[in-house]
């Protein structure tokens, strides 16, 4: 399984919100293939072992590591916006980045740019500019999962096509349940603990959702006559209606430990 890191610099909520979909869509798409991290999952408490660490381990770990080129992302990483102490996130890792390349000697697999429909090539680092393989998102999000998978140009393209009608379908579903969970409190579409618990359980195998669905006492034997997004979906209205957010926390975390293991629902 492929690990991908993307780093970008926080732009706005809406560029967030994003770089968010960009994420669940690549997941989804990869089809058990590809894990995606981004510090979403630290928009309020920061990782334990603080944000310097943090990077540098996801650095290490990952396979891949997208650099989301912006002017914001651009000053920071070429440490032009020393006063924007808010931004130092995306400094220290621009100079990770940098390190790793130069002891690579500017030999590269892991480090690749990409940018935004609005976005210039003139906010590629410069150390980055030789990796730039034109990708842009979301029109370009295929070429972006071929990027990733390291794909043969020769292979069936009715294989990537089909990943990324599950990839676009799965983000529709995730954005669908969040509604309904958030209507009721006025709440806009930007990424929440709700949004996160959906799309950790969504990525689940089929067996494990019915098993978390057992264990907090919402399955039913209906279930086993309808398609997988309405049984999902059908699940999810029956977590709210029985106030059960808190214990499905939980049994998801037994599955699949989130990054940071305090409930967010208790």
């Amino acid at each position: 399984m492929a690990r991908v890191l993307i780093s970008y610099a926080w732009e706005s909520d809406t560029f967030r919100q994003e770089i968010w979909d960009l994420a669940g869509w690549i997941q989804a798409a990869g089809q058990g293939r590809i894990t995606v991290i981004t510090d979403h999952l630290h928009q309020h408490r920061p990782p334990i072992k603080g944000w310097p660490a943090w990077m540098e381990d996801e650095i290490e770990n990952s396979d891949v590591v997208l650099s989301v080129c912006t002017p914001k992302y651009h000053s920071r990483f070429s440490k032009k916006d020393v006063g924007d102490t808010s931004g130092i996130g995306v400094t220290l890792e621009g100079a990770l980045i940098t390190q790793w390349l130069q002891e690579g000697k500017l030999l590269n697999s892991k480090f690749f740019p990409i940018l935004p429909e609005w976005g210039s090539i003139k906010d590629i680092p410069r150390i980055l500019r030789p990796f730039n393989n034109g990708h842009w998102f979301p029109k370009g999000n295929e070429g972006i999962l071929k990027l990733i998978l390291n794909d043969n140009p020769t292979h069936a393209l009715n294989d990537i096509s089909a990943s990324v009608s599950i990839g676009i379908s799965l983000v529709n579903l995730e954005n669908e349940v969040a509604c309904e969970f958030l209507k009721d409190e006025g709440s806009q579409i930007m990424v929440s603990p709700i949004h996160i618990i959906i799309r950790s359980f969504l990525s689940l195998s089929e067996i494990d959702k019915i098993n978390i669905a057992k264990s907090i006492d919402i399955f039913s034997i209906e279930y086993e006559e309808m398609t997988i997004p309405n049984r999902d979906k059908e699940i999810f209205r029956r977590v709210k209606a029985e106030k059960k957010l808190a214990a499905f926390w939980d049994a998801l975390n037994l599955i699949k430990p989130f990054d940071n293991n305090q409930n967010p629902f208790k």
